[in-house]
């Protein structure tokens, strides 16, 4: 981390805590210090020619001139590529404008802007003007115009540069207002470069007397002296005169500054140093203020007993839970039970849940009502043997059980006409019961040949049902857990919040820590480098919160599912009836011809109405015809395809749908599409939809309305875990059945903003339901960057070496892609596989173990040992620890940064650090800080 970025980190902290806020303006303006490059502070009495002087080295007018004070502000002249100024308000508050409210601001000529002056802390002015690369002008009011608002802006500017430069006025020099304020400067860690400027008033050619005479007489107030002629200068540049430019004395002056820019001596860190040195003191006091307060104590007991609270709570919540898993496990149990015992159809039929297998399994209509037929036929065959022995017994009580010729003469001509009536009746019984049982057998038949495909349905149906019910016991615990888990986090999070105030003091302890790699001379005391007391009660919270969301975690998978065995018994099959008897009772006398009645038969005329093809309207053309896929001509045109969705032209567009022979418009046109459903067999990528056999059409969202139920039924799934909810750029996207081009579009998702996503094997595919997938990397914005989450106590770190390293939801390469690390990421890693060693970087990340893409370290297990320690090591950066002193041996793991170790030997030739058996560290002072024992 730069030392930019360190002191911002330390600034967002302090500005959190009442009694750190007044240092925050400092801290942000060392910030502004050590970002800007050599700051060389421009300063003279008004009138002096400070204003022209900036102009001619410029090159341009940007700073007002003339004989009255008119720079009324400090102004910083910064380079870029835009030209623009930037007022900084004393109350913080900084203001872009154009630089035309240059002259309004800064000007004391300028009335209409004092008031705002007033309220001006500096003004920014950037220009894109070469001479200020790498440097920072800075122009203070003139002093010496009886202006205190000048003293003031000119004594804070100086305190704010690093390097100066002091103009003098050729015949004025070292004037007693000039000598105080230079002795300031002096006193304020500045020596400035002096500067005479129009010395073309001189009648002499050779100043250089003049000048080392107006040096001494200054007394080493300044650190050299030239003289310069602004105007010269400008006339020289603008006539391009290069005899004129030395005259003037100007390349002497663009020399100094050039060796200023290049700062060889170190001004601008050796000021910077200074003053963070001094901000350095007030900040380490009001630091140790704020960790001294009793404010801990309260918190931290709060937090053990709601912590406690937390514990029993998680307690009650998983005993609920096992017993909900227990009953769901039973009640699968007992239904397992009951099918086993369900045999015969009858059984079947008369289950109680049988009415949801048949909307489940239709066929099992046509096997209920089977099942009917046959015991209904069984009734209606033992009905008839009932009438066949009422039959017989009333002969035989009427005539006899033996009946002969004399029993047939004495009997009655109608008794013998009403048995045989009643004889043909039953035989006709029994011819139409023996169809009626040859059809039952064929229908039995063919039950049997579905029983197979029947059995597993019924199968699938109770083992989805069971799933169905298992999964929602576990969608309930699964969010009982979460709810749980959710709870926990919130009590976590209440609990940091008492201790969150303080988490600003870990950080700025950290960037304190990092500011001596910066600037040596800020030191800090044993009780900086300590643990802060709050932070063992965090780690406390946090690894009791992990270990209880841990355990509803990981019991989510203990509800097994349930296999089923059943079987259906289909009844035997019916014998051909033949209970009639076969002999008639026949009247022996004379036998009577009877009459023939005519047999009328009476035949129905079937119509069957026809159908068209088409609606043809008289809006139409001729030669337009209006194509149907609704009844096509040839019965089998489309028995073979699968219907996917339908289409209906819009009634309010107005517009005809051409229908092409191809998918394709430059294909022949065959019609027009008529005021119906069409049925799709098949899409394509780019919008076509086919309606029949050489018949496509292109989809037009203002035109036609699109029913895709299919697609709708692939999307829905609710027993599915969603992977991820990333938004959709384009309102149409084409859905495939496989993650292929080359697979088969199924629909098309339309004005979806967000979609859900099952699976992620890549980047370039996304599975969004049951063979439903879209090209990921075309129709969604997915942010691939993975941030690990913390889980527990990492066991090593890795190094990304790789352009990109793919993070997947588990630990093989076949699994979800949850995103990416960049070349460099630098992770921790929690957990490594013993199927594949692949490492685990967070609570649900994973990534290969294959060592060209990454490098890993396993963190050093550091054990204090029994011997004397002659010192302790903080290490300053994650650093390995080697079999011998000496970087090219053997690294038996890596010391985390701000670990503190014990010291037991120093070597005397490679002066590394033992710090146990075998085990050594470097003695490099920007890798470790080595303190004696005792200091």
């Amino acid at each position: 981390m730069s030392f930019v970025k360190v002191m911002k980190s330390m600034l967002d902290s302090m500005k959190i805590d009442d009694d750190l806020q007044i240092l925050v303006a400092p801290l942000e303006r060392l910030i502004v210090h050590w970002t800007d490059p050599v700051r060389l502070i421009v300063m003279g009495e008004f009138n002096a020619g400070k204003s022209t002087l900036i102009n001619t080295l410029l090159g341009e007018e940007v700073i007002a001139t003339g004989i009255v004070p008119t720079t009324a502000v400090a102004t910083y002249l910064r380079y870029s590529k835009e030209k623009y100024i930037e007022i900084v308000y004393e109350n913080g508050n900084v203001e872009r404008k154009s630089i035309k409210e240059m002259e309004k601001l800064t000007s004391e000529r300028n009335k209409e802007g004092k008031k705002q002056r007033e309220n001006i802390q500096l003004i920014n002015l950037y220009l894109p003007n070469p001479f200020l690369l790498n440097l920072v002008l800075i122009d203070t009011p003139g002093l010496g115009a009886h202006h205190s608002q000048h003293e003031i802006q000119a004594s804070d500017a100086y305190k704010e540069a690093d390097d100066s430069m002091w103009i003098f006025r050729y015949g004025s020099v070292g004037r007693l207002s000039e000598v105080n304020v230079l002795k300031k400067l002096k006193d304020n860690g500045l020596d400035p470069i002096g500067v005479v400027n129009m010395i073309d008033q001189s009648d002499e050619d050779d100043i250089t007397p003049y000048l080392q005479y107006e040096f001494d007489k200054l007394g080493g107030r300044i650190r050299s002296l030239i003289g310069v002629s602004s105007i010269e200068a400008k006339e020289a540049q603008e006539t391009i005169d290069q005899e004129l430019l030395e005259i003037s004395g100007f390349p002497k002056l663009l020399s100094l500054i050039d060796e200023i820019k290049k700062d060889k001596e170190s001004r601008k860190y050796k000021r910077f140093e200074t003053k963070f040195l001094s901000f350095w003191l007030e900040f380490t006091d009001a630091f140790t203020n704020v960790i001294n307060s009793k404010r801990y104590v309260k918190s931290l007991m709060q937090i053990r007993n709601d912590t406690v609270d937390v514990e029993h709570e998680n307690h009650i919540v998983q005993t609920r839970i096992a017993k909900e898993i227990a009953q769901t496990a039973k009640n699968n149990k007992q239904l397992v039970e009951s099918i086993a015992k369900t045999k015969t159809l009858h059984d079947w039929v008369k289950r109680k849940d049988f009415k949801y297998l048949i909307e489940d399994i239709p066929q099992l209509k046509d096997w209920k009502e089977f099942e009917k037929l046959y015991f209904d036929t069984k009734k209606v065959i033992q009905n008839l043997i009932n009438e066949v022995n009422t039959y017989e017994q009333s002969i035989q009580k009427e005539i006899g059980k033996e009946i002969n010729y004399i029993k047939l003469i004495q009997t009655p001509k109608k008794v013998l006409k009403k048995y045989q009536s009643q004889r043909k009746q039953l035989i006709e019984k029994e011819k139409a019961l023996n169809i009626k049982i040859k059809e039952l057998n064929a229908t039995l038949f063919r039950l049997q040949t579905e029983k197979n495909t029947i059995r597993q349905q019924i199968k699938d149906h109770y083992q989805s049902w069971i799933t169905k019910r298992e999964m929602n016991t576990i969608n309930k615990v699964r969010e009982q857990r979460e709810q749980q888990i959710e709870a926990n986090l919130k009590s976590q999070i209440l609990l940091h919040n008492q201790i969150q105030q303080l988490d600003y003091l870990v950080k700025l302890q950290q960037k304190m820590k990092q500011v001596r790699r910066y600037v040596r001379a800020a030191t800090l005391t044993k009780e900086f480098q300590q643990e802060l007391p709050h932070l063992k009660e965090q780690r406390i919270v946090d690894e009791t919160i992990q270990s209880l969301n841990a355990q509803l975690k990981n019991e989510k998978d203990k509800l097994q599912q349930t296999t089923i065995k059943l079987d259906i018994q289909l009844p035997k099959p019916l014998e051909q009836l033949n209970v009639v008897p076969k002999k008639s009772l026949r009247n022996i006398r004379p036998l009577f011809i009877a009459s023939v009645i005519p047999l009328v038969v009476a035949t129905s005329i079937m119509f069957k109405d026809s159908f068209a093809l088409g609606d043809i309207r008289d809006s139409f053309a001729p030669d337009e015809e209006i194509i149907s896929n609704n009844e096509p001509t040839d019965q089998n045109e489309y028995a073979q395809t699968e219907i996917i969705g339908l289409a209906t032209v819009s009634k309010t567009s107005g517009e005809q749908v051409i229908v092409y022979e191809n998918a394709n418009d430059n294909s022949a046109e065959i019609g027009n599409l008529g005021d119906q459903d069409y049925e799709i067999m098949a899409f394509t990528e780019n919008g076509w939809m086919q309606i029949g056999e050489d018949a496509w059409v292109f989809y037009d969202d203002e035109k036609m309305t699109l029913y895709q139920q299919q697609l709708k039924q692939r999307l829905n799934m609710d027993y599915e875990l969603i992977l991820r909810t990333e938004e959709t750029t384009v309102p149409f996207i084409p859905v495939f059945s496989e993650n292929s081009r080359d697979s088969a579009v199924v629909g098309y998702l339309e004005n979806s903003s967000y979609v859900d996503i099952y699976e992620l094997s890549n980047s370039n595919w996304a599975k969004i339901g049951q063979s439903a997938w879209i090209e990921s990397d075309k129709y969604l914005t997915i942010d691939w960057n993975f941030d690990p989450v913390a889980d527990g106590k990492p066991i090593g770190t890795l190094t990304v070496n790789t352009p990109k390293l793919n993070v997947r939801e588990e630990d093989f390469q076949q699994s979800n892609l949850l995103g990416t690390l960049p070349n460099g990421t630098k992770v921790d890693v929690y957990e490594i596989s013993d199927s594949t060693g692949w490492y685990r970087i967070g609570e649900d990340g994973w990534v290969t173990s294959d060592p060209q893409y990454s490098s890993f370290y396993q963190f050093y297990d550091y054990i204090s040992t029994y011997e004397t320690a002659i010192g302790t090591a903080r290490i300053l950066i994650d650093l390995h620890v080697r079999v011998n002193e000496n970087s090219a041996s053997e690294s038996q793991g890596i010391l985390r940064q701000g670990q503190v170790v014990n010291v037991y030997e120093i070597s005397a030739d490679s002066g590394w650090y033992r710090i146990g058996t075998d085990a050594w560290i470097s003695n490099d002072g920007q890798l470790v800080a080595y303190e004696e024992e005792g200091y």
